[in-house]
This record gives structure tokens, sequence and C-alpha cells, in this order.
């Protein structure tokens, strides 16, 4: 069934138009009929005197909502009120058939409402007006004056609806308003029961103090399957809730949702230090508590597919299990449930599957069934206690069992993800290309039948006929290329991995457009990174590529830089630039009201941009990512590519607002008596809220009567006032000097109207929410450091909207995005494609660990004690320094100079390489790095994205992390939680400060081990996304710096975090430092040739290691119990790709037994040829008695996961060269052709001029809109049945292909597809086919 609803737009345009311009043909006789019933120019109501003839069409429907009831009646007289809703047979006013409900409902306290179109559309009304509109056969102007005609009407005159009551088919979709928590009143379950069912079963859902919320029964028949007809269990799980109807009444009844939390929640709080096991449904908890009455046992309401909205954070630093339904949803559901409770920050999940014997049954087995043959609770038991997650991963022996990876391993190869990537935007492009020239198309079919229409009438089309014959030509359009409608333009991201070309593929693919016309904004982080992207983008264009063009905001630099970043001008864009941008961020245009009398305007570089600008008719223009979310410079844009994050940039900085100034705003004299009195009173309620009610201002709001309409209303008001400000009182004047226009800036930022308008908007869009909380206005309370007094401010924080149209296609390229995100920025329609690879890198991570010693007094004696704390490698445990840069002890300070050091000669070790650190720290620590005289390159956390100048580094060092303070990070939040429903309670701990909780992450090791690891964390999930996008994304970001995936390098990470890389090694920081570990130096001490794995043996042979020999086992133990080399950081620089850990030659595995009585046989590791592997352990241990090659051993140990081999240069070549061989399993030939020669890198590009290639090998061809040809590439791509045969080949990388052939068939076949795409194609095709059945 459609939805529709009234256009209000267009009756407002229509409205404003008339005003204007023209009457309607009829106005004058209108106009004397309702001066019968109000005989002055202007009516006079309860709610104050309008001028009837400017009355406008809000104005209109707000004066008829707040008499809704009465206005319906007025129009409907056959209506009635029932409860709070107004209910007629139909909008047109006629009765409801008798037994019969009416179509139409219109809600007086919400004022919306529906009705059933003729054709079984749904039409919305938005307000009573609305309904007088679709009353009059959509006749706007007869609706407008029976609306006149009501508010002349005294108020004890007009009608009043007379009262109905619910049938009993109406009354089960009566509004119902649930209480929480219910009073002690327990319900009769007897009399809730529905009509044929029966009672089996109720559960109370009650919170952490033991109050019952609500109830969940469960209700069962008989019934019959319509397919089998066999007789089948029917059941359902209602909701018993307390609340009231409309009229009062106050009882339990089976309606309402309840709330998403647990079961079993009172249990959770009284057993804390016990284990959790979830499963699906109220009546298999009851089973499952009987059987493991050990364990908490909870589950949620609503069946697997409620899960996504049940609060699992009662779980965090719980163990918990979780066991599923034995069927397919079941499984889902606990998935999705253990990726909820692992997001919420339980210790560790584990869920298990139950067995095949289980799923064979008929209905999906839980423990509320009978258990199967030869099962016991014991063997329950063990299933959901051993079972280990389905992955490759296992759990070492001292992690804790049941510890998962917090990221799972990609699972597709760099290649496969490789393609993936560039397919996913190739398509992307070539498909939404296609979109814009259609809607070109019907854009100017439909300006040439408004120029006619105009023309035959000899009168301008009013906006209604406008909207109509656009509407008519895109269905025209569309119905040429076969789609059912023009949809807007698709929205997708692409995530999962940094440095894989992401960037590179959509230059490509936008290089391949010969569309003159279109205009592509590719936003990037810096003005320095659009210039790279632009000499990119010239390597790749063709001879009709669309020019590049860098757009530069008034504070860049005019001039590029060369290729050493130097300038030889170091003019701006605007030499202005800080007070323009100044008045812009007020909301003043500073090319209106500052640049026509600016002095400098002859040669100001903005200026001379603003006119290249114009002269453009397309392009692709490179600009910085601020400019997504301001006016852009370039008009009807029709796609955006987004290179790296633009959430943060979305989020604005919060605004301060004294309160005093809400009072202050109504002492401006630009109102008339209404809307003074409008702003005053919506002003004070805000007042009020923000100072009294600073926990509650939604709830306070509302108790006022505020409404969003108001508010907004009022903050449009305002946007008035202040620009009536600025033209008259303070009259900016660009010809004035600086110092002028400071003090005029100043003046109207003293009015601060701009900030109480944006406070007006967003608590607009608060209001619409169901919570008492407002999250993006918050009241702070600030100690002012000169007087030493308490200060309240208002911080209004707000999301800002990206410019453009909501049919533009947006393709967002950001290897660490978050999908809630950039849903909140871009829309909930945004697609999300991750695309994850392996990095071909050697990682080392840090196990966070230092020793810490300090005297104390024991018995009268001063004992030195030395604990084990951990080493984060924190900003101030590198700079000695507080946050805001002050000396925290002598002690601290150096203590961060010796870590320094040690820093320093770590990164000298590894020397070249690349080191980022936090900003202060990375400042401190290159005088410590150009003390070892070695090529080491340092960069800060927050200024590495998208840049590629550290791409050769064979190595890369990240030192600590980018660390925001818990309320800082609240802050960073709210701007996109204007919208959400539940609201954000600030983290702080019993004491009131503000701190982190701390939850354990697996990291994902090598070897199919799992390492622990403690992170602290947000408990709110929202929080923990923006979290993760300023440390995890930003360390992510570091590291893909050195190019991992196309090259091999070794990585080492000084942090306590869990990143989303395959750890090779997990070490101490004094093992990293020194070497390695024991075990390491034992294995280094002979030239890496022996590794001993036997305690006794490492003590006999290290003793200088080792003073014993349960000293050498608890070595072993501490290491994981290994049996095999660690990575070893020195070597890791000098391993090739087919080099393995123990250096050229495979290692072998040796059993020996050494000579003398009583010697035991023991194990080892040697690193040579098997004809020297004896030679080379005896140096080593002494005489063998005993000898023997452990063959089984090796294959197990050359079957261990390696790092994958690097993605080269030639691979991802032969991957645009290669489309549809692989099924056939033949290799394509390589056809190479040299490329186009590179633009100048100017301003604006020219054509560029090719010498190969004809018109019809473009990638997208010139033409007029619609006029697009699929390339043959294209349309076998889409052809299963050719593809495995068909081979193609590339001439070079921009899209030119030649078509070789095997045979009759495949020409044949091209010579088919050749016809269909020209146009020609049946009688052609008949033709080949014809002559292979002769063949």
């Amino acid at each position: 069934m459609e939805i529709s609803r009234v256009d209000e737009d267009r009756v407002v345009e229509a409205d404003n138009e008339s005003t204007l311009n023209t009457e309607p043909p009829n106005q004058a006789e209108q106009k004397d009929q309702v001066e019968g019933f109000c005989t002055h120019g202007s009516l006079a109501t309860q709610h104050g005197r309008f001028d009837r003839d400017r009355i406008t069409y809000h104005e209109l429907n707000d004066r008829l909502n707040q008499q809704a009831a009465s206005a319906l009646a007025y129009r409907l007289p056959a209506g009635k009120l029932i409860g709070r809703e107004f209910h007629c047979g139909d909008v047109l006013g006629n009765a409801p058939k008798r037994g019969k409900a009416g179509s139409f409902k219109f809600n007086i306290d919400k004022l919306l409402g529906k009705d059933f179109g003729p054709t079984g559309e749904i039409r919305g009304y938005n307000g009573v007006l609305p309904v007088y509109v679709a009353n009059h056969g959509a006749d706007y102007w007869a609706a407008r004056e029976t609306a006149l005609r009501f508010l002349c009407l005294p108020p004890d005159e007009r009608p009043k609806p007379g009262i109905g009551r619910y049938s009993r088919s109406q009354r089960a979709g009566e509004p119902w308003t649930q209480i929480l928590p219910p009073p002690d009143i327990p319900p009769d379950f007897q009399s809730l029961v529905w009509r044929d069912h029966r009672h089996n079963g109720t559960w109370p859902y009650k919170n952490a103090d033991g109050k019952t919320l609500f109830y969940v029964v469960r209700f069962e028949k008989t019934g019959i399957n319509p397919e089998t007809k066999e007789p089948m269990l029917e059941k359902a799980t209602p909701v018993v809730s307390y609340g009231f109807f409309p009229d009062g009444r106050r009882h339990w009844r089976t309606k309402g949702a309840g709330l998403n939390i647990l079961y079993n929640l009172d249990q959770l709080a009284q057993r804390p230090g016990v284990p959790v096991l979830v499963v699906e449904g109220e009546k298999a908890a009851t089973a499952a508590a009987k059987l493991f009455p050990d364990w908490v046992v909870v589950c949620w309401k609503g069946g697997a597919g409620n899960v996504r909205k049940v609060d699992f954070r009662p779980l965090r630093g719980r163990i918990v299990y979780l066991l599923a339904d034995a069927d397919a949803v079941g499984v889902e559901a606990m998935r999705r449930a253990q990726h909820r409770a692992d997001k919420a920050g339980a210790l560790w999940t584990n869920l298990a599957i139950p067995p095949q014997a289980c799923w064979d049954q008929k209905y999906g087995w839980d423990l509320a069934d009978r258990m199967p043959t030869e099962w016991t609770v014991e063997r329950v038991r063990d299933l959901i206690a051993t079972t280990t997650p389905k992955t490759k991963y296992t759990t070492a022996s001292w992690t804790g069992r049941g510890l998962r990876p917090y990221y799972d391993a990609p699972e597709m190869t760099a290649r496969q993800a490789r393609r993936m990537q560039r397919a996913t935007i190739n398509t992307f492009v070539s498909g939404e290309v296609k979109l814009v020239q259609s809607l070109e198309k019907a854009r100017r079919l439909a300006q040439q039948e408004n120029d006619r229409l105009e023309e035959e009438a000899g009168r301008p089309l009013t906006p209604a006929e406008k909207a109509k014959t656009t509407k008519q030509a895109k269905r025209s359009v569309a119905h040429e290329v076969g789609m059912e409608s023009l949809r807007n333009g698709r929205r997708v991201l692409v995530v999962g991995s940094q440095g894989t070309g992401k960037s590179s593929d959509a230059l490509q693919a936008l290089a391949r457009v010969g569309i003159p016309w279109l205009r592509v904004v590719f936003s990037l982080p810096t003005v320095d990174k659009c210039w790279e992207a632009l000499d990119q983008y010239n390597k790749y264009r063709r001879r009709n590529s669309l020019p590049g063009y860098v757009v530069r905001g008034r504070g860049a630099y005019a001039e590029r830089p060369d290729a050493e970043g130097r300038r030889k001008n170091e003019t701006r864009v605007c030499p202005r630039n800080e007070l323009f941008n100044r008045a812009a961020s007020m909301r003043l245009s500073p090319r209106r009201n500052l640049c026509p009398a600016c002095p400098l305007a002859n040669t100001c570089w903005s200026l001379k941009q603003e006119a290249e600008l114009r002269e453009m008719k397309g392009g692709v223009f490179f600009m910085a990512r601020e400019y997504v979310f301001l006016q852009l410079p370039v008009t009807n844009v029709h796609m955006l590519v987004g290179d790296e994050s633009l959430t943060m940039v979305a989020a604005s900085k919060p605004l301060y607002l004294d309160p005093k100034k809400l009072l202050e705003v109504c002492e401006w004299h630009g109102y008339d008596l209404d809307e003074v009195k409008l702003v005053e009173m919506e002003m004070l309620c805000i007042h009020q809220a923000v100072t009294d009610h600073p926990a509650a201002i939604l709830a306070h709001l509302r108790n006022c009567k505020v409404t969003s309409s108001s508010l907004l209303k009022v903050a449009s008001l305002l946007d008035q006032a202040f620009e009536a400000a600025a033209e008259a009182q303070v009259k900016l004047d660009g010809a004035k000097s600086d110092e002028d226009l400071t003090v005029q800036l100043d003046q109207l930022q003293e009015l601060e109207f701009g900030a109480v308008a944006r406070l007006c908007r967003q608590l607009a869009l608060e209001l619409r929410q169901p919570r008492d909380q407002a999250n993006t206005v918050c009241v702070r309370r600030p100690t002012d450091k000169a007087t030493g007094k308490e200060q309240v401010q208002v911080a209004v924080f707000h999301l800002k909207a990206p410019r453009i149209a909501r049919e533009t296609p947006v393709l967002l390229l950001d290897g660490t995005g978050s999908e809630w995100l950039n849903r909140k920025v871009f829309g909930k329609n945004l697609e999300v494609v991750r695309v994850p690879i392996d990095r071909s890198a050697r990682v080392v991570g840090t196990i966070g660990e230092r020793v810490v010693e300090r005297v104390v007094e024991r018995d009268g004696q001063r004992v030195t004690e030395r604990n084990i704390v951990l080493r984060d490698f924190s900003r101030q445990s590198l700079t000695g320094l507080d946050r805001h840069g002050n000396e925290l002890s002598a002690t601290k300070t150096a203590e961060a100079a010796i870590l320094r050091r040690e820093v320093a000669a770590l990164a000298a070790a590894l020397a070249p390489v690349f080191v980022c650190a936090t900003l202060k720290a990375s400042t401190m620590l290159e005088s410590d790095f150009k003390a070892t005289a070695t090529d080491i390159a340092a960069g800060h956390f927050g200024d590495v994205r998208g840049k590629n100048k550290w791409q050769h580094y064979p190595s890369a060092l990240l030192i600590g992390r980018e660390e925001v303070t818990p309320w800082a990070l609240e802050d960073l939040t709210r701007p996109f939680l204007a919208d959400d429903p539940e609201p954000l309670v600030p983290l702080v701990n019993n004491a009131g400060v503000s701190c982190y909780v701390q939850q354990t992450r697996g990291r994902r090791m090598r070897d199919g081990t799992v390492v622990p690891v403690v992170v602290n964390i947000h408990a709110d999930v929202r929080c923990q996304e923006v979290h993760e996008q300023v440390r995890e994304a930003e360390l992510l970001q570091a590291i893909d710096r050195v190019r991992a995936i196309y090259n091999r390098r070794l990585l080492a990470l000084l942090n306590n975090l869990c990143l989303d890389v395959t750890y090779d090694a997990v070490v101490s920081w004094s093992e990293l430092k020194s070497g390695g570990n024991d075990l390491d130096r034992a294995f280094a001490k002979h030239g890496q040739t022996v590794w001993l794995t036997n305690p006794g043996e490492l003590y006999r042979c290290h003793r200088d290691l080792w003073k014993s020999k349960d000293a050498a086992k608890k070595t072993i133990d501490r290491a994981g119990g290994d049996s095999f080399p660690r990575v070893l950081l020195k070597e890791c620089l000098k391993e090739g790709p087919d080099k393995n850990l123990l250096g050229n030659c495979p290692p072998l595995c040796i059993r020996y037994q050494l000579s003398g009585e009583g010697q035991q046989p023991c194990t080892a590791w040697v690193a040579a040829h098997p004809s020297e592997a004896r030679a080379t352990l005896e140096r080593v241990v002494g005489p063998l008695a005993s000898y023997e090659v452990d063959w089984a051993a090796n294959v197990s140990a050359a079957a261990m996961a390696q790092v994958p081999p690097p993605l080269d240069g030639k691979e991802v070549d032969d991957m645009n060269m290669e489309f549809v061989e692989e099924a056939a399993g033949q290799s394509l030939d390589s056809v190479k052709q040299e490329p186009l020669a590179a633009a100048p890198p100017a301003l604006v590009t020219q054509s560029m001029q090719s010498e190969s290639g004809d018109d019809d090998e473009e990638y997208l061809e010139q033409g007029e809109p619609g006029e697009y040809e699929p390339d043959l590439e294209e349309f076998v791509l889409n052809q299963p049945s050719v593809a495995p045969k068909l081979r193609l080949t590339w001439l070079n990388s921009y899209g030119a292909f030649n078509r070789r052939v095997e045979n009759l068939t495949d020409h044949s076949k091209i010579v088919m597809m050749e016809d269909t795409i020209n146009g020609t194609g049946k009688p052609k095709y008949e033709a080949q086919e014809q002559r292979l059945s002769n063949i």
C-alpha cells in the first residue's frame, strides 16, 4: 500500500506567489463574501488581529491547529471526537457506514491525520489546513476562504464536535500509555487470556532493584497447518503492562511494548560474580535455571527479531555463555546477541550451538524441550562451557578459556579484496553517472514543456503546475531507460582497509567520464592533498575527460607548493581571510556584505577563482573537506566523492551562551505585537528550563506547552532580526579598515542572536524525542579563574548537514569509517561495503608492563617493593607534563626523559623508520631522534590521514595513542544525538569523577592464539563509536602510511590497545627494548640456529641467563608455553618473502638424547641443512647418544600461518586486465600501452589529446543527457553464459580494450552483443544462431 502526503510546499509556494504577484480569478467575489462575515479588512480572533489578505499558509494552519477539534467539526459535521482523535467517514465529510469505522482519523494532540484514498493509498495531513484543502478537492483558495470564515466566528459560536466511543474492533487500536514502574497491584491474568487461547506461563521483568516493570505471558492454542493440514501449536507472548487509555482508565492490559531489557536483571545485580547464560525465550530460561542453578540465566522478550533493540549493558564485566536454539534463525539471533554483549563490555563470551542430533527435530530445540537420546545435564553443561567459537582461532592456555579476537581476520585474500574494491567504485561511478544523465534529461524536457505551456497560456505557470510537468518528465525518461522511477542517487561508504588505492580507483573511474557538463566534488583532508590528487588525476585523464580544478578557501595559499612543499609566494587567497571567515561563521555573507567594497578586490585571488568557476561548464573540483558543510563554490553538484573521514568535520564546535541573553533577546524592536509575545514566552520558558531544570529541559518545555513549530518560528524571527541588525544598525562595509570591521563584528556578536537561534533549532529537534533530558543542550558551571565565582553557561551542540541536494550521489572512501556516524550525517539509506585486507607486515605489540620500585617500612625496617604496573606510553609518561603543559613533578620529568631516550634508541635500531606519537610527545622526541643521527621521520596523530611521504619507510613505530577525557568524548558525541531517543548519561564513578570503564579484548595472533588486553572504553556504545574514531582509527591510519599492503613492513605498536591487525608477537617493553626475553637471547646467542625447548637444557647451556631449572620453566610458562621461536624484532627486517623465522633453510624438529646415564630425551629446533643439523646441535648441547628428525612436527611447523605476501604493482595492473577468465582457468595476455602524458598542473586544465582510441572507446561518451550507450565490456560482464569463454585484454588502464576470440561461437556471440547494443538486434542474432546450428 502506498503512502502519500498532501504537498504542503507547493501550496506554500503558491500562496507566497499569489500574495506578492497576483490574485485568483474570483478573489474579489470571495473577498466580498468574507466581508459579509467580517466587515473590517482584518480578522479579530481570540488569538489577536491579523491581516486577512497577507496571512500566509503556515500562519493560517497554526491558527486552525489551535482549535483543531472545532475547526474539523465546522467542515466535517458528521465526524465525532473519540478520545483524542477526530473520526469521520472520509475527508469529504461523509458519515461512516453503519457498523464500520470511518477511514478519516485526525489526532488533535499530534495534529496529524490520515485517510484512505479512492485507489487504496494512504494520504497524510500535517495540520487542519491540509484537511480543508483535501475536502475542497485540492482547491487551496476555496479552503482558504472556508478557514477565514471559521476564524471570523466568535468563540462561543464555533461548533463543538460530537463525542463518540470506540467500537469493539476499534478498541484494540485505542491509544495506550504505559506507567513505569506500575503500582503493587497484581494483574488478573485469567481475565486477560485471548479468546480460544489458554494461559501457559507468566514471567515478570524486573529492574535491578527487584521492582516489577511488566510481564510477558504465553498464550497457546491448537491450530491447523495451512500447508500440511495437520494440527499445530500456535503461541503468542504478548506484554502485560500497566497503563491508561485516553479516558483515564488505569489497569493491566495485554498492550504496550514494555522495555527492551534483559530478563532476571535482579538476579544479575544480586549475584555479581556468577557466570551468565543467555538463552532465547522465557520458557527456555526457566528450564535452564533449574538445570544450572549456579548460573544466572537471562533472555529477552520479543524473540529472535528483537535482539537488536535489547540493552546488553548489564552484562559488562561478566563471563557470558550463550546457547542458541537449534534452527538457523535462533543461531543468527544468538550471534547478534554475542556481538552486542561484546560491545557492551562483557569480559568474554562463548557461543554454543546445539549438535546435529537436536537439529533433526521438527521444531528448533531449546532447553525447555525434552533432552535428546543419551543426553544428560552434564553433557549440556560441557557443550556450553567448552565449545570454542567456530573460527580458526584457538585460545592460549594462560589467557582464559573462551576469549575470542575482538576483530575477526579478513576472509578474502588481498587480491580478491582489491578486485571487490575496484568493482564497487567502478559500478558506483558508471551507474550514478547514467542516473545523473537521466535526471538532467528529465530536467531539460520539463523546462521545454514549461516554456511551451507558458507561451500557450500567456502567463507564468504556478509552482504546482511546474512540479506536475517535472514529475511527468521524470516518469517519461524513466520509462525510456527501463526504470520504474528516477530514484535518488546512491550513497555508499567503502570501509575496511587503508592504503589500498581507493582514491586512485575513484580518480581512474572519473577520468573515464566524458560528459562535459558533469560537476563532481572530490573532497580531501587538506588543500595540499588536493594538489596531489589533481596531479594523479591528470595522469589518468584522456582526451575527453573532465578538467580538474583545485578550489582553495580564503585562508589557503594562493599558489601551489613545489615538490619539497615550499612556496615562492606566501600570499593567501583572501588577504583579509580572518575577518571574512569570522563574518561567514556569523551567517553573514562576505561576498554580499564585504567583497564588493573591499579595496583589495582587483587583486583578490578569491574573486578570480570565483570568476574561473563560473566559466567552467563541468569538471572534477578538488577541495578541502570543510567545504562539504559550507556553501559550495560550485553550483548544481552532480556527484560527491569524499576521501577520508567527513563525520568529525560535521560535528561543529559548541556554542556557549549566557542564560541572561535569553531574556535580553526580546529587547530588539523588530517584531510586531504577536511576534514579541511569542518570543518573550518561548525565551522565558527556555530560561526557566536551563536554569531551574537543567536535567529535564525537555520535560519542562513540554509542561510549558512549547512545541517544535513555535521554536522554529522563533529561530526564524531571530535570524531576520540579526540580518536587520547587520544592515541597519551596524552597516558592514568592506571598505572600512580591519580595526573598524572588528569593532562592528564584536557589536553583532554581543547580540548573540545566532547562538539563541541555534539553541531554538536544537531544542525543536530534541522535543520530537521521547525523553526528558536534552542531548545537544546542556548546562555548564565553570569557575571564573579571575574572580573564583561559578558561572552558568548553556552549551549548544549541533551537527552540520552536507550542502548537497537530496538526490546527489555520494561515494565515501574511509578505511576506518564508522557506519553509525556516517549514517547520522548522510542518512539512513547509506550502503556500507567492507573490504578488509590483511597487511603484509610483521607486527610486534607490547603488553604494557613496567616495574615500579617503592621503599616502605615493615617492622621497623625499610624494604623495597617491586610492583608491575601498566606501561601505556601515555602523553604524560613521555613528556612529564599535564594537559595544560605544566610540569607534574621532578621525578616524573626525569622518568619521562629516560623513557624518551629508550624510545629513541629503539627507533634508531629500526631506522629507517616512521615514528608517530601524540603532538606533544612527538615534539619532545625530535631532539632525541636527532641525537641518534639516523633516518627517523616523525609525525603525530591527527595529521597523518592520506599522506604519502612516509610510504617508502620499511618500518613504523607507533608510540601511545590519542586519548581524550570522558567528558570531552561525550561532548564530541553530543552533536550526533539530537534525533536519538536514548538520553546521554555522563559517565562518572561513585565519587562523581568522570572516568572510563575497562573491557578485556582479545588480540588476534598469527598462530591462531588470542592474547588479552585491558582497554579503557566508554559505557555508552555511541560514545565508544566516536572514541574509536579518535583513538583506534588514528592508529590504523598511521600504520598504513608505510603502505604495508603493497610492501613487506615491520610494525612496532607501543600501546595497550587491541587493533584490527594480526599480531606476530606480544612482548613487554623491557623485552622489546633489550631485543627479546631470555628465550630470544638464548636463541640469538648461537647465531639463531638452535632453539631449545627443555627447561633443564636451557639452564645447563645458558647458566648466565637462568639460575635454575625452575627459573627456565617459569620463563617458558610466561611466554605462553612456546615450542617454536617467536618473531624476533631485529630479524624481521632481514626476512624476505620466502624466508621463514629460522633462516633460509626450513627448521628441523630434532629428538635427541645426550650421552651418559640418566639422560632424558629432549627436543630442539635446528635451523640448518639436514646434513649439518647434528653438528650444529652438538656445538650447543654436546655429544649426542641418539639423534632423530621428527618429520611430523616439521610438517606441522610448515603449516603455521605466515605473513601474507605483499600485493605488488604488477598484480594490481593485472586486476585491471582480467575480468572473466578466472573461471576458465586461463591467464590473459598483457597488452600494454604507454600512458597519456600528464597535463601541466594548472588551475584549470585544458582538454587533453590522445593519439589512440576513438570516441566509441570512451568509458562514458560525450553527448546529450540520456544518450549514454554501454560499452561492450559492461555488457559482457553481465552475460554469465559468455563470460567463461570470452577473452578480454585491456589495452591500457583507462578502459579501452581489445577483443580476441578463440572460435566462431565466441565471434557470433560478440556480433550478437554488438548488434544488441546498437539496437539492430534480433534478425542478425537469429541469423547467427542459424549459422551455428548449420556448423
